[in-house]
Parts: structure tokens; C-alpha cells; sequence
């Protein structure tokens, strides 16, 4: 299992790459978001990986890298940094960053300010602005009886006990048809820091992208998903008017997580997208 010092964090990471083993392929970097890792983009790699270099990354406190010191800045800003020092230590001048969720925010923010280390951009469920929204949406998955109790997300955690008796409660990553994804999808949770969740979550208050989108210059390419409680459509449409020459890829009913079922549409979208661009 790959895994690599940067700074103060050993940062675990998969690398695919199935074309010809002669010559230097252009590299891909996965990125998901909040409670996720490395694992839930898997089924994007065969789409990606016969052509590509395909880096899939855990962020920190997420999977297996590790969590950093207990006052750590989490803020976009310093998202997009830590992605800096992880190319910096792979030897990467530049790659196709994608991102779901803050993982998207903070490829926006990367691209605004690194321009030279992103040949494209593509975000997937990429809300805005967190703040205050994202906080009621979150508490608004609280069973009834409690969310009397709570005045937000971050509270609740707190009083349950934790983001992982939050989830207890909530049940926020299941679908009711599939058991089999459940129990894996608790397993992932599981190998996050809880503390660092819970202080990545309060750090989301501060998210907003939007003073960013005007000074991103790279090509990109907006996934909409229409099923998110995160972002919804209008959102997305802001993220395509504030960056220039953007695309906009309406994807009906996902929800703007990595392991949706919509990896080979994406796939096939990026790849269009970054053959017409000629990158």
C-alpha cells in the first residue's frame, strides 16, 4: 500500500495505470470530500486508467493518511496546499484534478491559485458556499425527536457523542436497497480520525468558493447532480457563470458522492471534455 510523507502527515494514496509501460502518461488526481477516501472513486479508475495515470488520494484524517496535529488548518486554502506538497513529493508538475464535494471546492480553490499544477479541472457535486446551509441540512437528518435537542450539525455531533454516533443516528451514508454497500460504506467511515471529522465539519462554516470562480483560468467541467441535498442545479449553474469558459454535465438523480453509479458516464464526459480541449 502506497503511502508517502508530506509534511507532517503520512498520506496513503493508490496509483493505476493499465496502457503501455513505455512513456509518461498524463496524470490524474482523485479527490473526494468529507468521510470519504480513496476506495469510493475505485470504479472511476477503468475508465480512466487505460490512457492515464490514475492517483487516487486520501486526504488527511481520511482512510489511511493521517490526521496532522490537533490544531491543523482545514480551511480550502489549506486543503488545496496540502494537494501542492502531495505533488511536490510525487515529483508532479501539473495533473487533471477531479474532486466531489469539498473535494471539488477545493480543486476550485487550487485552480484559482496554482493555476500551473491543474491542466483541467472537473468537479463533481460542488456546492458553492457550506456555511449555515450545509449545517441545517445535516441537522435535518436527525430523527424528530432530537432535533429539538440540537441547534446544527456540529452540535449534534458533540451532544451524540462523535461523528460516528452521529451517523448512528442518522444513518446518512445508507440507501435502503442495498446492504451490502452499507456495511462497507460504515467500514470506510470507520477508518476516518473522528476527531478530525468533527473538526472538518465546524472548518466547512468558513467554505465558500465563489470569490474564487472568477480567477480560475483552467479548463472545467461541472458533474451536476440533480439528487444532492447538498447543491442543488442552481448552485451548479453559478459555479459554470463564475468560471470562465466552463461546461456544465447535468447527471439526473445521483447525489454527488464518489461511489454513485455514474462513474462511466463521468469517465467517458472527462475524457470528451479534455479531447476537445485538446490538454
Amino acid at each position: 500500500m502506497p503511502s508517502i510523507d508530506v509534511n507532517d502527515l503520512a498520506c496513503y494514496y493508490e496509483d493505476d495505470y493499465y496502457g503501455t509501460q513505455w512513456g509518461t502518461p498524463d496524470v490524474f488526481l482523485l479527490q473526494t470530500g468529507y468521510a470519504a477516501n480513496s476506495a469510493h472513486f475505485a470504479t472511476w479508475v477503468p475508465g480512466l486508467a487505460d490512457e492515464y495515470r490514475v492517483i487516487r488520494r486520501d486526504a488527511v484524517g481520511h482512510g489511511r493518511t493521517s490526521a496532522g496535529a490537533a490544531d491543523r488548518d482545514l480551511s480550502l486554502e489549506a486543503l488545496a496546499r496540502d494537494v501542492i506538497d502531495f505533488l511536490d513529493a510525487l515529483g508532479l508538475d501539473s495533473v487533471h484534478y477531479v474532486g466531489e464535494r469539498t473535494g471539488g471546492m477545493t480543486g476550485i480553490v487550487l485552480a484559482a491559485i496554482h493555476p500551473e499544477r491543474v491542466r483541467s479541472v472537473t468537479v463533481y457535486g460542488c456546492p458553492t458556499i457550506c456555511g449555515q446551509p450545509l449545517q441545517d441540512a445535516m441537522w435535518a437528518k436527525l430523527p424528530a425527536d432530537l432535533q429539538s435537542t440540537y441547534s446544527g450539525w456540529c452540535d449534534a455531533m458533540v451532544g451524540l457523542g462523535g461523528a460516528f454516533a452521529w451517523h448512528d443516528q442518522v444513518r446518512w451514508l445508507e440507501r435502503a436497497d442495498d446492504p451490502a454497500h452499507n456495511a462497507w460504506q460504515l467500514q470506510q467511515l470507520r477508518l476516518c480520525d473522528e476527531h478530525l471529522l468533527e473538526r472538518y465539519a465546524r472548518a466547512t462554516l468558513g467554505y465558500d468558493v465563489r470569490p474564487y470562480l472568477s480567477r480560475v483560468d483552467v479548463p472545467t467541467l461541472i458533474v451536476a447532480p440533480t439528487g444532492s441535498y447538498r447543491t442543488d442545479l442552481s448552485q451548479q449553474v453559478e459555479l459554470r457563470q463564475g468560471i470562465r469558459g466552463s461546461e456544465l454535465e447535468i447527471i439526473e438523480g445521483c447525489g454527488g458522492r464518489a461511489d454513485d453509479p455514474i462513474a462511466g458516464h463521468a469517465c467517458q464526459r472527462i475524457r470528451t471534455f479534455i479531447d476537445s480541449r485538446s490538454l
